[in-house]
């Protein structure tokens, strides 16, 4: 009876005029900003952070958590329609979001896109605002040899989920990884490969790296494949005939029939959204991982998996439902226990201090208005969100039709413009251009750039865990595999991966059998 009347305080506070403002202005602020290559939901909180000082705790906090579900759909719009994720978190949509729009389905994806986040979102703070405690708990008591023993099998099976040689995903995979050791250590204390250039010191920055080898790399590719975005586009044909109206009606068709795609694919669905809730509760491993897992776990099981890749609708699925139940499910350690789940959790934990607010099990106790009501917000932002992605995605497919001579150029400008405002260094501009013609070359070679982000994100968090484990056994180097957990996920991904290898080249033999 306390709960239900702590719950409907909380509802009674959301729903005063200034909270729901907050919640529709982080919504529309966090699509805008990622469907920004280069920005994302992370950025777009940044930019807001300093107006909430002067603002109450609750209005303050759900602005910038409204932005976060916002801003990782806005995302996927960019990854389905030019290949090019506003945020890491939507590099799986990729794989198959962007094959839907070159054979001219790139409304249809994006309506599964917002029905598959929108209902990951919703799962989730269901379980954040159900479950919030005990699996906080939980989540705490993970030991870092278990985090990197998780963040390991998440190379291991994007290798296997990624398109192309599996041989070739894994040398990416290893670039990326090295990538990411480059600068200074605070472990050790030491400059690794910096040879001398005082811009790698801090390491490798994270947005060029991703906005070069995803945007600059597309446009290029744009241009030396020439024609448009979509290779089958039947609207542009006819759109010399047809009026403006009866296109829209003919997107708004297209985004509706995506939404009953999602909704007829209720295991896909529910399945993803567990997984993405499930692994966005450990801190540090994050929705990145949990899409990979997400994505190969549906292949597995689909009846059409070796269709995922292709334009897959229940690969986009599973990478968007694990995506959004992610997002939302890394609060919940941040709220409950005071560990942040991800950078946007930590940002949102440090506007609660600021507010003097206690974040932690005395948070549900002391303030549980608030607690509450934050959950609450984020319904709300779903539900917003799911009125503007329907509004404004079908308008932003527009950019699939043009020339590549006229959109190459402003994906480059966007991109650059976008590595300027990292640290608004020009540096990091020419950082994107280099990462760009890195990314084209790989492309060419059958290189997956995709991989080497996977590493380049993982790499910090492998190390990190890995020290930790190594710190807490008194300098145990073995200290990974000497407890059963992690020992056993490390056992069954490289069995896994090897047997996959193995696959991969009878597979090979095979078909060379065959063409002679």
């Amino acid at each position: 009876m306390a709960t239900t009347n702590i719950l409907l305080d909380a509802l009674a506070q959301v729903l005063t005029p200034e909270v729901l403002l907050m919640v529709v202005v982080g919504v529309v602020f966090g699509f805008i900003i990622g469907v920004i290559p280069g920005l994302g939901p992370v950025i777009g909180i940044v930019l807001l952070f300093p107006l909430t000082i002067a603002m109450d705790p609750l209005p303050a906090v759900v602005l910038l958590a409204s932005v976060y579900p916002a801003g990782v759909y806005g995302g996927s719009v960019t990854a389905v329609l030019i290949n090019t994720p506003g945020d890491p978190s939507s590099t799986v949509t990729t794989f198959d979001g962007y094959p839907m729009t070159k054979r001219g389905d790139g409304v249809l994806a994006l309506g599964v896109t917002l029905a598959s986040s929108i209902i990951g979102g919703i799962l989730s703070v269901l379980a954040l605002l159900l479950i919030a405690p005990p699996f906080a708990r939980i989540a705490l008591q993970i030991g870092p040899s278990v985090v990197f023993a998780i963040g390991l099998a998440g190379v291991v099976i994007l290798v296997i989920v990624s398109r192309g040689s599996m041989l070739k995903g894994l040398v990416a995979s290893a670039f990326g990884l090295l990538l990411s050791v480059v600068g200074y250590s605070s472990f050790r204390g030491v400059e690794r490969f910096t040879f001398g250039v005082d811009y790698l010191e801090q390491g490798i920055p994270m947005i060029p790296l991703i906005v070069g080898l995803f945007a600059i790399s597309e446009a290029m590719m744009l241009l030396y494949q020439g024609g448009s975005i979509e290779e089958d586009d039947e609207e542009t044909e006819e759109s010399l005939e047809t009026s403006t109206g009866k296109i829209l009606r003919r997107r708004l068709q297209d985004m509706n029939r995506g939404i009953l795609e999602t909704v007829r694919r209720p295991v896909s669905v529910l399945r993803s959204s567990a997984i993405g809730i499930g692994i966005g509760l450990v801190p540090g491993a994050g929705s990145i991982v949990a899409n990979f897992v997400s994505y190969y776990v549906g292949k597995t099981f689909s009846k059409r998996g070796e269709d995922f890749g292709t334009g897959a609708i229940e690969g986009l699925i599973a990478a968007e439902s694990s995506n959004n139940a992610a997002t939302a499910a890394t609060l919940i350690p941040t709220l409950v226990l005071g560990v942040p789940g991800g950078i946007a959790a930590a940002i949102l934990l440090g506007v609660l201090q600021l507010k003097n607010i206690r974040v932690g099990p005395q948070l549900f106790v002391e303030t549980p208005e608030l607690a509450y009501g934050v959950v609450l917000a984020l319904l709300f932002a779903n539900i917003v969100m799911l009125f503007v992605g329907y509004s404004l995605s079908s308008l932003i497919k527009n950019i699939v039709e043009i020339r590549v001579e006229i959109i190459a150029p402003m994906i480059v400008i966007l991109a650059v413009l976008g590595g300027f405002a990292n640290n608004f260094s020009g540096l990091d501009s020419i950082a994107v251009i280099v990462f760009g013609i890195l990314g084209f070359t790989m492309r060419k070679l059958g290189y997956s750039p995709i991989s080497v982000v996977f590493g380049f994100i993982l790499g910090p968090i492998l190390e990190t865990y890995y020290l930790r484990a190594v710190q807490a056994a008194g300098g145990d180097q073995l200290a990974v595999v000497s407890a059963p957990v992690p020992a056993a996920i490390i056992g069954i991904a490289g069995i896994v991966l090897v047997y996959q290898l193995i696959s991969e080249v009878r597979t090979t033999r095979e078909n060379l059998n065959v063409g002679k």
